[in-house]
């Protein structure tokens, strides 16, 4: 398909999915948390806290959801506001004509059990290159970019893999489903990366024992990190397997 109609779509689904990817983190988040609050053993008070203060250890998930969920209400709200706005009709009207007109290039008259396949392993070649580099990187924010990115790009991969499936089979959808799995691990560590940046805004202005339950709970999201890196390891493991890759050449 030629690159000048589709360029400014990419663009539209971009600002579309950011839209999405804000209301879709703060559920996430608001689920995440006051789940994980809820599970906490009492929480002590910290030295020099009021007894007669209400927002005791027991009121500690009521003043997590309460944070989260106003958080949550506004990315909600404004993503409503989006997706009736004018700018999301014409994309919508844009991907219809798109897909009931494309404008292909001239590989689209080659076989295509020869063109899809390079296909899809290009996009699996950007996904091998972002993991190489995050294996290399240490840990901390640089190692977490990149380890994002790759989750986008496996997606991408997956959707590749998926779309030609009917053409090439067990082979295409075995790979998928590798990829897949790859894809969930990298999103579960994404998921703890952002719940702990929000932890620490959170913590900035919570009461003491929120405090102090957002400090138990980010040392939870560090090892709930630690050990999404470690299936993502074995995730990556499998997917390398050659057996996955021999329709790809």
């Amino acid at each position: 398909m030629l690159a000048e109609p589709t360029k400014p779509l990419r663009d539209e689904l971009r600002w579309l999915a950011a839209e999405l990817g804000a209301a879709r983190d703060a559920e996430v988040l608001r689920e995440r948390l006051v789940r994980s609050v809820a599970s906490l053993d009492d929480v002590p008070r910290p030295a020099g806290t009021d007894t007669a203060d209400p927002a005791d250890a027991g009121a500690v998930p009521a003043l997590v959801a309460e944070q989260l969920g106003s958080a949550y209400r506004q990315a909600h709200e404004q993503l409503l506001t989006q997706l009736d706005s004018e700018r999301y009709r014409r994309l919508l009207q844009a991907l219809q004509d798109l897909v009931s007109r494309p404008q292909l290039t001239p590989r689209a008259q080659r076989p295509a059990g020869k063109v899809l396949p390079r296909r899809v392993a290009r996009t699996y070649a950007a996904l091998d290159d972002l993991v190489r580099r995050a294996q290399r990187a240490p840990s901390g924010h640089e190692r977490d970019e990149l380890l994002h990115e790759a989750r986008k790009a496996a997606k991408q991969v997956r959707y590749a893999a998926e779309a030609v499936a009917a053409v090439f089979g067990k082979d295409a959808t075995r790979f998928a489903r590798a990829v897949t799995e790859v894809q969930e691990v990298l999103g579960e560590h994404q998921d703890s990366v952002v719940t702990r940046q929000r932890l620490q805004d959170l913590a900035h202005t919570a009461r003491p024992e929120a405090a102090f339950a957002y400090g138990r709970l980010y040392a939870q999201e560090e090892a709930h990190a630690a050990a999404s890196e470690a299936d993502f390891d074995e995730a990556w493991s499998a997917l390398r397997a050659k057996r996955l890759h021999r329709w790809l050449r």
